[in-house]
C-alpha cells in the first residue's frame, strides 16, 4: 500500500504539472480490510511499530485527499488469484473462491446453509438459539447497539427482545459479527419484528465499535459491501484521535456552552446512555467482575459535549457526534448493604456518526484509563 501510495502521489503530482488537477481522491482498491484499519485509524500505530513509518506515509496522503483506499474482497480480484498462498489443508483454491462468492450473496445473514460446505481455512461461524436460551452480555449489547442506530434514524422507538441467531468472521484486527434478532415496537402494541444488523469490533488500546447495517429483515438483506456508500463523511478533528481526559474540576460540566449535564428524567428517557456506560463496563480490561451483572450497575452522572455550541444545551442529545463523561457505580450484590459504598467508576465514550455511510461508531478505552475506579467518597 506503501508503494502504491508513493506511485499515485507522483502520478498526482505529474497530472497537475500538465495542468489536470484531480478534484476527488484516487482511490486505491484493496483486499487486505486490516491494512485499510490500520492506515486510517490514528490509534492503531501504537500496536503495529514494524510498519509505523509505512503507516504514517499512508495516513498522511489519505488525510491530505491524495488517496482513499475501498476494500474490494479477493473473490472479486481474479487477477490476483496466483498471489494467494494454497490452502494446506487439501483444499483447492476453487472451493474457496466458490464459498465466499456464495457467503457474498447471502449478505452475512442467512448463511446456516453454507456452513457445512465451508472450507477449514475460512474464518466464518454460525450460531443459533432457542427464544429461552442465555445470551453473552456481549451479543445482547451489540444487538441493542444496532436498535439504536436504527431508532436514531428512523426516530422509532424499537426495543430489543431476544437473539435467534448470530454469524461472525473474525481477523487479526477486528470481528465481524451478523445479528438477526426479534425486536418490539411498543408504539404498535409491542408487535414483534425480525430486526438484523451488522456490528464490527475492534480491539486495540482504544475499543471501537462500528454498526453500519441495522433494520428489519426485508430492509437490512442484500450485500453490505456493494450496498454502502463509500465516500465517507469528513469527521471534525474534535472528535479524532485520543478520546479526552476526564476535567480535574466537575465543575466544568455546569458550563452550558460545552456541556450538557443530565437530569434523572432524561436518564430515563433516554436508555441509549446506559447502552453506552455497559459497553464500556463490559469492555474495559481493568476493574471489572469475573461475572458482572449489568443489571448492577447505577448511572451517578452523565455529561454531553460537543464542540459547538448550542442553545439549549440539551439540545446536545440530538448531535451526531458527541463525547459522553459516564461517572457510575456497580454494585457486586443486588441487596445493597447500607454500609457498603462501591466506588465510582468513569467511562468516556465517543459517538461519530457519518452520514453518507450510515456508520455508528463508539470509541472508549479498552485498554487501561478511561474506565476505572475513582474515589468512593463521592455521591
Amino acid at each position: 500500500m506503501r508503494k502504491l501510495t508513493t506511485k499515485l502521489t507522483w502520478l498526482k503530482a505529474l497530472l497537475e504539472e500538465l495542468g489536470i488537477k484531480p478534484s476527488t481522491p484516487i482511490p486505491m482498491h484493496y483486499d487486505n480490510e486490516a491494512a485499510i484499519h490500520i492506515a486510517t485509524n490514528s490509534v492503531f500505530h501504537e500496536r503495529t511499530k514494524h510498519i509505523e513509518l509505512d503507516c504514517h506515509k499512508v495516513r498522511e496522503k489519505i488525510e491530505e485527499g491524495v488517496t482513499l483506499p475501498y476494500h474490494t474482497p479477493s473473490v472479486d480480484q481474479l487477477a490476483d488469484i496466483f498471489t494467494k498462498a494454497v490452502c494446506q489443508c487439501g483444499n483447492n483454491v476453487n472451493e474457496e473462491y466458490e464459498f465466499w462468492v456464495r457467503l457474498g450473496e447471502a449478505g452475512g445473514f442467512d448463511i446456516e446453509h453454507l456452513i457445512d460446505t465451508k472450507p477449514p481455512s475460512c474464518l466464518v461461524g454460525c450460531r443459533k438459539f432457542d427464544k429461552n436460551d442465555d445470551y453473552t452480555a456481549d451479543i445482547v449489547l451489540f444487538a441493542r447497539m444496532g436498535i439504536h442506530r436504527y431508532n436514531m434514524i428512523q426516530g422509532t422507538n424499537l426495543q430489543f427482545s431476544y437473539i435467534e441467531k448470530y454469524n461472525y468472521r473474525p481477523s487479526r484486527v477486528y470481528t465481524a459479527y451478523y445479528l438477526t434478532l426479534v425486536a418490539k415496537d411498543p408504539d404498535a402494541g409491542n408487535s414483534l419484528l425480525t430486526f438484523q444488523t451488522r456490528v464490527v469490533d475492534e480491539d486495540f488500546d482504544i475499543k471501537k465499535l462500528s454498526c453500519s447495517i441495522a433494520g428489519p429483515k426485508t430492509e437490512a438483506q442484500g450485500n453490505p459491501l456493494r450496498r454502502q456508500n463509500l465516500d465517507p463523511e469528513p469527521v471534525d478533528d474534535f472528535y479524532k484521535g485520543r478520546l479526552p481526559e476526564w476535567p480535574l474540576s466537575e465543575n466544568a460540566f455546569y458550563d452550558k456552552k460545552r456541556f450538557h449535564l443530565l437530569k434523572k428524567s432524561e436518564l430515563r428517557k433516554y436508555d441509549w446512555i446506559r447502552l453506552y456506560m455497559e459497553l464500556a463496563f463490559l469492555f474495559s480490561n481493568l476493574w471489572r467482575p469475573k461475572n458482572p451483572k449489568l443489571s448492577n450497575l447505577v448511572i451517578v452522572m452523565v455529561a454531553i459535549e460537543t464542540k459547538d455550541n448550542v442553545e439549549p444545551s440539551s439540545e446536545r442529545l440530538k448531535a451526531k457526534n458527541a463525547n459522553f463523561y459516564i461517572k457510575y457505580k456497580y454494585y457486586p450484590s443486588k441487596a445493597r448493604p447500607p454500609k457498603v459504598r462501591p466506588a465510582h467508576r468513569i467511562a468516556i465514550v465517543r459517538r461519530t456518526f457519518n452520514k453518507n455511510t450510515g456508520h455508528l461508531t463508539l470509541q472508549f478505552d479498552g485498554q487501561y484509563a478511561k474506565t476505572f475506579l475513582k474515589n468512593g467518597s463521592g455521591p
